[in-house]
């Protein structure tokens, strides 16, 4: 094939992942189709971009290794921008997707490339990528989302004593930005904390955590240990929970928080181990891989309050 012919081949290839990609998220959006195509599916997080890959890398003859697995990337490039540009898909949603969609576009641009010398093949098998994700949809809505309960544990030694990390924990005044460190989730639209205040005191007492952009949680004691442990359940205020992003909405089909512990460990060296663990729920069709996702999000956000109560209680202890 000379250059021009390639270059052309190229735009077609491109075009057509693209549009078809374009079309796939239109119909996936449409929630008045009877039968139902939710976008938290392995169908289309997954065989969407495969499709998309198949189709960019199909009218080209005989592509190399490279052109099979990046060239896909070009056009899932474009469609994770346009979602982004059009409202589709919060900062979020776009950065936990990209992997799925670059690793899944490339296993496509592979089975085109492999079928590329023989034409009826590789037409039959683009009718069949085509047609896969809308044929996944309504067996994946009637085998419904597993439900899995996680739970994220993180920790941190602060040369304290207890009495001071205690009542850092208890409550948290307004956090200054000079005390906080945005970490890669705040910077992508993650809401970042704020405070926590304390209503009452011992079991059943309340405490209200607020985050940027509005989020709030309304936590309430369950254990109470004085100087040793701090345990809450957790229940995200309904104006609030969209404040994160559509499809990542607390409490809602996909995900939700449970609970919260804070463990002071009392080191004999001095000092004490700051222990915080949560549980959270999620019930997606992908769970292994959301899982990845929800457990760095997690982690980051206990780090980042265990790094300020780490702060402050030190500043404390040399007060």
């Amino acid at each position: 094939m000379d250059l021009r012919k390639q270059r052309a081949a190229i735009a077609v290839g491109i075009g057509a992942g693209f549009l078809y990609g374009i079309f796939a998220r239109l119909a996936f959006l449409n929630t008045r189709f009877a039968i139902p195509f939710s976008l938290m599916t392995y169908g289309f997080i997954f065989v969407v971009p495969l499709a998309v890959g198949y189709l960019t890398v199909a009218p080209l003859e005989s592509p190399g290794w490279p052109t099979r697995i990046f060239l896909p990337w070009l056009t899932s490039g474009l469609l994770l921008a346009t979602a982004g540009l059009v409202g589709w898909e919060g900062s979020i949603c776009l950065v936990m997707a990209t992997p799925a969609v670059l690793v899944s576009s490339s296993v496509g641009g592979t089975l085109a490339g492999a079928l590329a010398e023989n034409a009826r093949t590789r037409n039959a098998g683009a009718v069949a990528v085509l047609l896969l994700p809308f044929a996944l949809g309504p067996v994946e809505d009637r085998l419904g989302a597993p439900r899995a309960e996680r739970e994220v544990r993180t920790q941190i030694k602060i040369d304290a004593p207890r009495e001071a990390v205690w009542d850092e924990i208890v409550e948290v005044p307004l956090i200054r930005p000079d005390e906080f460190r945005p970490r890669m989730v705040h910077r992508i639209g993650l809401p970042h904390p704020l405070a926590a205040t304390l209503q009452g005191s011992g079991v059943g007492a309340t405490r209200e955590a607020t985050f940027a952009r509005g989020v709030r949680f309304v936590e309430t004691i369950d254990e109470w240990q004085e100087g040793t442990s701090l345990g809450f359940t957790i229940q995200v205020e309904a104006e609030s929970a969209y404040a994160f992003d559509e499809h990542v909405t607390i409490g809602g089909e996909y995900f939700d928080v449970l609970d919260g512990r804070y463990r002071i460990e009392v080191l004999e060296t001095g000092g004490a181990v700051l222990h915080l663990a949560s549980r959270y729920r999620l019930s997606t069709r992908f769970n292994v891989y959301a899982a990845l996702w929800a457990d760095h999000i997690m982690r980051s956000i206990q780090e980042s309050i265990l790094e300020v109560i780490k702060l402050r209680a030190e500043l404390a202890a040399r007060s």
